[in-house]
């Protein structure tokens, strides 16, 4: 049995580089990148997360809701405006 959405989030927030969760792999641990279908989630940052909290659809909400229940709030970062299908880096997408 493969690992749920909450355990593939822990992995990846534990520094995990590789893993797949989902019948069709369709949450995966690209290096430093939390894929969800074909568009990015969440990326380790130096010692920070950002999370795209963009929404897309009640499955992408409720891993979003996982993603910001499991990370520290003074370790987050968040950006949105990020279009479906996005895979490059998030970090030029956090405003300053």
């Amino acid at each position: 049995m493969g690992l749920t959405f909450k355990e593939l989030v822990s992995e990846f927030i534990s520094g995990a580089s590789s893993g797949v969760s989902g019948g069709q792999a369709n949450l995966k641990i690209s290096e430093s990148k939390l894929i969800h279908y074909e568009t990015i989630i969440a990326e380790r940052y130096n010692d920070k997360f950002i999370v795209n909290v963009t929404y897309y659809s009640i499955e992408t909400g409720r891993l979003q809701k996982i993603i910001l229940d499991l990370i520290p709030g003074n370790l987050l970062v968040k950006v949105k405006g990020i279009p479906q299908g996005y895979m490059d880096s998030l970090i030029p997408k956090i405003e300053t």
